[in-house]
């Protein structure tokens, strides 16, 4: 292993030891910690450092689904953080949520038998099982170098032996991960209904190595069944994955992302987080439009992937579940104090009707007193911040950079002790702790790196 990898390797095994405190937004970025492989800038999600805490803002009333509000925080006369954020309610009962269509795809090669993964998997896909009410329907697909179908889709209530089902997987073959994923859309197709949960959920360990193996491809062909109304998500294990195309394959069948090592309780939540996400859909097709005066100048969107026109801003956003708090943080400069109201606006379409709906939300940038100290603002900026600055300091660390990037983390550091001299907050310590043992570990390769010259 050369000096770059190994330095990329303990900076990831430090971030990962770090961010897997407590269940928050289902999170690629931070699941994807515990994994054990190398960072890169392009695994570190911003908005997912973000969000993977529960936020203090607006709640739903009695008769809303879904709660839309808007904040900021002035750092200066001319600079404001305008935060907009989303939150849903928690659901108590599951017993009227929409029915469930849904088919498990699982990688059964030969490497699911190391480190003990495919028995950690087949453990949680029996707890995962548990969750499932009897009209539900389910489908199981496990894939080596041929897919093959274990559980043709039925309903759960008619399935008299699915433990025994899920423990018969074993492993042996190549990763013929088109061939599974093809057969699981197939599955969940036969009894694809608007009114259902239509969704496949993909695990694999490794990469795509026999059929069909060009990544556009296998992207485009899962592009297809996404139209018709079938979403994905993606669960990687251990550190031999192609990232990029089960980002895509997710982002594009409007899933969740998920990236793991090798711990049990990892795999566990993963699952446990897919169960909640296909119980309490609420909104898909979703996208965060907002509107700001002409006084105002957009300098950054935190994460995401913003679309700019002329004083708008759009951002897709995944689909939304009960239980969510999310926010979103834009940077803005303005010359002189803006005279119209800004405006959000949250389009999507709902899960229980099918319709077009939107939740709008206004404020006024004059008079606000509490603008130069609205902490819950403040925290969710700093925190943007730091995880900003460790995504730079990754892509500098990758290009053999080490003296840049530590100067990145060690300007990110000052700025945080400058604002909070006596930190408590755990959400920002945790984000905090890690640019510090970054910053020791970089320090030390540097010295050592020089002292062996």
């Amino acid at each position: 292993m050369n000096t770059k990898s190994i330095i990329l390797t303990v900076l990831f095994l430090v971030v990962s030891s770090q961010l897997w405190a407590q269940r928050g937004y289902s999170s690629a970025s931070v699941s994807m910690n515990r994994a054990n492989s190398v960072v890169a800038a392009d695994q570190v999600i911003v908005e997912e450092y973000i969000n993977y805490h529960t936020h203090n803002i607006e709640m739903p009333k009695a008769n809303e689904d879904i709660a839309l509000s808007l904040d900021y925080y002035k750092v200066n006369d001319k600079e404001l953080v305008l935060q907009v954020g989303l939150a849903t309610k928690r659901m108590l009962d599951y017993s009227a949520i929409t029915p469930i269509n849904v088919c498990l795809v699982i990688d059964r090669s030969g490497s699911m038998s190391s480190d003990n993964k495919l028995e950690k998997v087949k453990n949680a896909l029996n707890k995962f099982v548990k969750g499932l009410r009897p009209d539900d329907y389910l489908s199981i697909v496990a894939y080596s170098s041929a897919p093959k179908l274990v559980l043709a889709a039925q309903k759960f209530g008619q399935i008299p032996n699915v433990q025994n089902i899920i423990d018969n997987i074993h492993s042996g073959g190549s990763t013929n991960l088109h061939g599974g994923l093809m057969m699981g859309y197939e599955e969940v197709n036969k009894n694809r209904k608007e009114n259902y949960n239509n969704k496949v959920v993909l695990l694999t360990d490794g990469i795509a190595n026999v059929g069909v193996t060009e990544p556009e491809a296998i992207v485009k062909q899962s592009g297809e069944y996404n139209k018709q109304g079938i979403d994905v998500s993606t669960i990687g294990v251990g550190n031999d994955l192609n990232y990029a195309l089960l980002q895509q394959i997710a982002q594009q069948g409007r899933g969740a992302n998920h990236f793991v090592g090798n711990e049990a309780e990892d795999i566990y939540k993963v699952f446990e987080q897919e169960l909640e996400s296909l119980l309490s859909p609420i909104a898909k097709n979703v996208s965060l439009e907002l509107i700001y005066p002409y006084e105002m100048i957009p300098n950054k969107v935190f994460g995401y992937a913003p679309e700019f026109s002329q004083q708008r801003i759009n951002i897709p956003l995944n689909n939304i579940n009960n239980g969510l708090t999310q926010v979103v943080l834009y940077q803005f400069k303005a010359n002189k104090p803006p005279t119209q109201t800004i405006i959000a606006k949250l389009n999507y379409t709902t899960c229980r009707t099918g319709e077009q709906e939107s939740v709008v939300e206004e404020l006024s940038l004059v008079n606000k007193e509490h603008a130069y100290s609205n902490e819950e603002v403040i925290k969710s900026l700093y925190i943007a911040k730091m995880a900003t600055s460790l995504k730079k300091m990754a892509a500098k660390v990758q290009n053999g950079e080490m003296k840049e990037g530590l100067a990145i983390i060690n300007t990110s550091l000052e700025e945080v002790n400058k604002r909070f001299p006596y930190l408590m907050d755990t959400d920002l310590v945790r984000v905090k702790d890690i640019l510090e043992k970054n910053k020791k570990i970089v320090d030390e390769l540097i010295e050592g790196t020089a002292s062996s010259r």
